[in-house]
Protein backbone atom coordinates (compact mmCIF):
# COMPACT_ATOMS: atom_id res chain seq x y z
CA UNK A 1 0.00 0.00 0.00
CA UNK A 2 1.10 3.54 -1.02
CA UNK A 3 0.55 4.77 2.67
CA UNK A 4 3.55 2.18 4.36
CA UNK A 5 5.78 2.97 1.92
CA UNK A 6 4.72 6.61 2.46
CA UNK A 7 4.53 6.40 6.56
CA UNK A 8 8.07 5.72 7.48
CA UNK A 9 10.27 7.95 7.95
CA UNK A 10 7.96 10.80 8.60
CA UNK A 11 6.97 13.58 11.42
CA UNK A 12 4.11 13.22 13.14
CA UNK A 13 2.01 15.12 11.85
CA UNK A 14 2.46 13.35 8.41
CA UNK A 15 1.29 10.25 9.88
CA UNK A 16 -1.70 11.66 11.20
CA UNK A 17 -2.15 13.08 7.66
CA UNK A 18 -1.71 9.83 6.03
CA UNK A 19 -4.06 7.79 9.18
CA UNK A 20 -7.13 9.97 8.42
CA UNK A 21 -6.42 9.74 4.36
CA UNK A 22 -6.56 5.94 4.01
CA UNK A 23 -9.27 5.91 6.37
CA UNK A 24 -11.14 8.32 3.86
CA UNK A 25 -11.30 10.75 6.88
CA UNK A 26 -11.00 13.59 4.09
CA UNK A 27 -12.57 16.13 5.81
CA UNK A 28 -10.44 15.59 9.39
CA UNK A 29 -7.44 15.06 6.80
CA UNK A 30 -8.06 18.89 5.56
CA UNK A 31 -8.94 20.70 9.23
CA UNK A 32 -5.87 18.68 10.16
CA UNK A 33 -4.02 20.19 7.78
CA UNK A 34 -4.75 23.36 8.05
CA UNK A 35 -3.53 23.25 11.43
CA UNK A 36 -0.45 21.65 10.89
CA UNK A 37 0.81 22.98 7.73
CA UNK A 38 3.91 24.32 8.68
CA UNK A 39 4.93 20.36 9.59
CA UNK A 40 3.56 18.27 7.04
CA UNK A 41 5.43 17.74 3.31
CA UNK A 42 2.21 17.93 1.15
CA UNK A 43 4.30 16.87 -1.83
CA UNK A 44 5.47 13.28 -0.21
CA UNK A 45 2.08 12.67 0.32
CA UNK A 46 0.60 13.33 -3.65
CA UNK A 47 1.06 9.95 -3.90
CA UNK A 48 -1.46 8.99 -1.31
CA UNK A 49 -3.77 11.84 -1.80
CA UNK A 50 -4.26 10.40 -5.97
CA UNK A 51 -4.67 7.27 -4.90
CA UNK A 52 -7.76 8.70 -2.38
CA UNK A 53 -8.76 10.93 -5.14
CA UNK A 54 -8.91 7.75 -7.48
CA UNK A 55 -10.77 6.12 -4.32
CA UNK A 56 -13.67 8.78 -4.90
CA UNK A 57 -14.44 8.06 -8.08
CA UNK A 58 -13.83 4.40 -7.64
CA UNK A 59 -16.39 4.40 -4.74
CA UNK A 60 -19.37 5.72 -6.91
CA UNK A 61 -18.56 3.59 -9.82
CA UNK A 62 -19.09 0.84 -8.18
CA UNK A 63 -22.23 2.46 -5.86
CA UNK A 64 -20.75 2.41 -2.89
CA UNK A 65 -21.32 6.15 -2.23
CA UNK A 66 -23.95 8.90 -3.83
CA UNK A 67 -22.82 11.23 -6.38
CA UNK A 68 -23.51 14.13 -3.96
CA UNK A 69 -21.38 12.62 -1.08
CA UNK A 70 -18.98 11.72 -4.05
CA UNK A 71 -18.53 15.46 -5.36
CA UNK A 72 -18.78 16.34 -1.62
CA UNK A 73 -15.57 14.33 -0.73
CA UNK A 74 -13.61 16.17 -3.72
CA UNK A 75 -13.76 19.93 -2.41
CA UNK A 76 -11.82 18.79 0.76
CA UNK A 77 -9.16 18.13 -1.38
CA UNK A 78 -9.37 21.07 -3.24
CA UNK A 79 -7.08 23.43 -0.77
CA UNK A 80 -4.35 21.43 -0.83
CA UNK A 81 -1.81 23.64 -3.09
CA UNK A 82 -0.88 20.70 -5.20
CA UNK A 83 -0.76 21.41 -9.22
CA UNK A 84 -1.03 18.10 -10.21
CA UNK A 85 -3.54 17.23 -7.52
CA UNK A 86 -5.95 20.39 -8.90
CA UNK A 87 -5.95 18.94 -12.58
CA UNK A 88 -6.65 15.45 -11.18
CA UNK A 89 -9.81 16.83 -9.14
CA UNK A 90 -11.14 18.87 -12.22
CA UNK A 91 -10.36 15.74 -14.42
CA UNK A 92 -12.19 13.26 -11.62
CA UNK A 93 -14.90 15.94 -10.89
CA UNK A 94 -15.52 15.44 -14.95
CA UNK A 95 -15.67 11.78 -14.99
CA UNK A 96 -18.13 11.87 -11.50
CA UNK A 97 -20.54 14.51 -13.21
CA UNK A 98 -20.29 11.65 -16.89
CA UNK A 99 -20.84 8.78 -15.01
CA UNK A 100 -23.83 10.73 -13.19
CA UNK A 101 -25.41 12.22 -16.67
CA UNK A 102 -25.10 8.91 -17.88
CA UNK A 103 -26.97 6.74 -15.10
CA UNK A 104 -29.57 9.41 -15.27
CA UNK A 105 -30.31 8.84 -18.73
CA UNK A 106 -30.04 5.14 -18.22
CA UNK A 107 -32.82 5.36 -15.91
CA UNK A 108 -34.68 7.73 -18.00
CA UNK A 109 -34.43 5.26 -20.56
CA UNK A 110 -36.03 2.52 -18.69
CA UNK A 111 -39.05 4.93 -18.02
CA UNK A 112 -39.05 5.75 -21.46
CA UNK A 113 -39.19 2.20 -22.72
CA UNK A 114 -41.83 1.13 -19.78
CA UNK A 115 -43.95 4.00 -21.66
CA UNK A 116 -43.12 2.27 -24.90
CA UNK A 117 -41.95 5.50 -26.38
CA UNK A 118 -39.04 3.75 -27.83
CA UNK A 119 -38.02 6.88 -29.48
CA UNK A 120 -36.98 8.36 -26.48
CA UNK A 121 -35.64 5.63 -25.19
CA UNK A 122 -33.15 4.68 -27.80
CA UNK A 123 -31.83 8.52 -27.29
CA UNK A 124 -31.11 7.77 -23.72
CA UNK A 125 -29.71 4.48 -23.97
CA UNK A 126 -27.34 6.17 -26.63
CA UNK A 127 -26.00 8.95 -24.00
CA UNK A 128 -24.67 6.11 -21.63
CA UNK A 129 -21.08 6.46 -21.45
CA UNK A 130 -18.47 3.31 -21.63
CA UNK A 131 -17.70 3.44 -17.81
CA UNK A 132 -21.30 2.98 -16.76
CA UNK A 133 -21.75 -0.69 -15.48
CA UNK A 134 -24.90 -0.34 -17.49
CA UNK A 135 -23.12 0.45 -20.93
CA UNK A 136 -23.91 -3.37 -22.30
CA UNK A 137 -27.25 -3.59 -21.30
CA UNK A 138 -28.05 -0.07 -22.54
CA UNK A 139 -26.27 -1.46 -25.92
CA UNK A 140 -28.33 -4.27 -26.19
CA UNK A 141 -31.67 -2.13 -25.16
CA UNK A 142 -31.03 0.25 -28.54
CA UNK A 143 -31.12 -2.91 -30.31
CA UNK A 144 -34.34 -4.41 -28.98
CA UNK A 145 -36.08 -0.88 -28.52
CA UNK A 146 -34.77 0.09 -32.57
CA UNK A 147 -36.39 -2.98 -33.61
CA UNK A 148 -39.80 -2.70 -31.58
CA UNK A 149 -40.35 1.16 -32.81
CA UNK A 150 -39.63 -0.16 -36.47
CA UNK A 151 -42.33 -2.92 -36.07
CA UNK A 152 -44.69 0.11 -34.46
CA UNK A 153 -44.20 2.35 -37.04
CA UNK A 154 -44.57 0.43 -40.37
CA UNK A 155 -47.92 -1.36 -38.52
CA UNK A 156 -48.76 2.25 -38.09
CA UNK A 157 -47.97 3.61 -41.14
CA UNK A 158 -50.27 0.35 -42.96
CA UNK A 159 -52.84 1.62 -40.70
CA UNK A 160 -53.14 4.93 -41.72
CA UNK A 161 -52.36 4.17 -45.16
CA UNK A 162 -55.16 1.32 -45.18
CA UNK A 163 -57.28 4.40 -43.57
CA UNK A 164 -56.01 6.89 -46.22
CA UNK A 165 -54.43 9.04 -43.84
CA UNK A 166 -52.02 9.40 -46.26
CA UNK A 167 -49.92 12.88 -44.63
CA UNK A 168 -50.39 10.90 -41.33
CA UNK A 169 -48.43 8.15 -42.54
CA UNK A 170 -46.08 10.34 -44.20
CA UNK A 171 -45.29 12.50 -40.89
CA UNK A 172 -44.57 9.27 -38.51
CA UNK A 173 -42.04 7.94 -41.06
CA UNK A 174 -40.52 11.47 -41.07
CA UNK A 175 -40.48 11.48 -37.72
CA UNK A 176 -38.83 7.63 -37.47
CA UNK A 177 -36.22 9.45 -39.70
CA UNK A 178 -35.29 11.25 -37.21
CA UNK A 179 -35.26 9.49 -34.28
CA UNK A 180 -33.28 6.56 -36.08
CA UNK A 181 -31.61 8.17 -39.07
CA UNK A 182 -31.16 6.19 -42.38
CA UNK A 183 -32.77 3.33 -42.28
CA UNK A 184 -33.62 0.86 -44.67
CA UNK A 185 -37.30 -0.02 -43.82
CA UNK A 186 -38.21 3.76 -43.22
CA UNK A 187 -36.94 4.28 -46.40
CA UNK A 188 -38.96 1.48 -47.90
CA UNK A 189 -41.95 2.51 -46.37
CA UNK A 190 -41.57 6.26 -47.12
Amino acid sequence: CIGIVIYQNQTAAQRQMINYLERGKYEKAAEYYQKNEDEIKLDKLEPLIHTEVKKIYDSYLKDEKSYHESVDNLQYFYDYPLDATKELLVQVQEKLTLLNDSRSAYLQAVQAEERLDYAEAIGRYRLVIADDPQYDTAQKQIETCYALYIGDVIARVEQYRNQTHYSDALQLLKEASEALGKDKQIDEAM
